[in-house]
């Protein structure tokens, strides 16, 4: 995959903005000042939940995200890009809930979003040590979703769409985070969602001893508990590795 940088320069700077309601494709005289630019068309529009199962006494944290994958072709086909952009709509997190009763507060957050987008709610959470055994109990309990993805964590390359590099999740979204192409609310007077920008604004990345990258987490209380950005990853870092493999049609006006 290879990223559309002046789309991105385009609607970072308020000049062109791809999540207004109803709009899927712009050609014409609708498209951004871009040199080149033939055509931009929505390919995928969806909402995806991210889960980090937590392990007694952590919380289980949940991010609602909703992601667009924009198409943007130009006159030379060659100069086709794919480009991902994610929204956090909302956050949650479920301290000393046992697990059946968070599977009840998923399935509610399930059907809210289910009533905006049809079936185009997609699941995903961690399924390394305690979320494999939760991650199958959701599956089997919960409606109303159109995928339903238990990743589990891995080091270095992952070797299926099921398993994931931490360092490659973690790089995928600070970088997505960096490029603007993550958003939150602004001035959101949500805890968790300020929690959400704190995390990412000052998490560490350090390198281990064997050169691969990890975050720097104390396992301590409040704002050094980065469970919240690891949800947030677990979607970021999924969708940026299919786009790494996804190669668009090329159109031709």
């Amino acid at each position: 995959m290879s990223l559309d940088t002046k789309l991105i320069q385009e609607i970072n700077g308020r000049r062109f903005d791809p999540w207004i309601k109803g709009s899927t494709k712009w050609v014409g005289s609708s498209l951004p000042s871009v040199p080149g630019l033939d055509k931009i068309e929505i390919i995928d529009r969806s909402v995806w939940i991210g889960a980090d199962i937590g392990h007694s006494p952590d919380p289980t944290s949940v991010v609602v995200i909703r992601h667009i994958r924009l198409g943007s072709f130009y006159k030379a086909p060659e100069k086709s890009f794919i480009t991902s952009l994610y929204r956090v709509v909302d956050c949650h997190e479920w301290s000393g809930v046992q697990y059946p009763e968070q599977r009840d507060l998923m399935q509610k957050i399930i059907d809210d979003e289910e009533r905006i987008f049809g079936n185009r709610v997609s699941l995903i959470i961690d399924g390394t040590g305690v979320g494999a055994a939760i991650g199958q109990d959701w599956k089997n309990g919960l409606r109303g979703y159109a995928q339903f993805l238990a990743v589990t964590f891995v080091s270095g390359q992952p070797r299926s769409i099921e398993s994931m590099a931490v360092s490659d999740a973690l790089q995928n979204t600070m970088s997505a985070f960096e490029q603007g192409r993550v958003a939150l609310p602004s001035g959101s007077k949500n805890f968790l969602v300020r929690k959400l920008m704190a995390q990412l604004t000052t998490r560490g990345i350090e390198e281990d001893f064997r050169g691969r990258l990890r975050a720097i987490d104390e396992r301590k209380s409040g704002l050094n508990h980065y469970d919240l950005s690891v949800a947030l990853s677990l979607v970021v870092g999924h969708i940026e590795q299919v786009d790494s493999t996804y190669t668009p049609i090329v159109w031709f006006s």
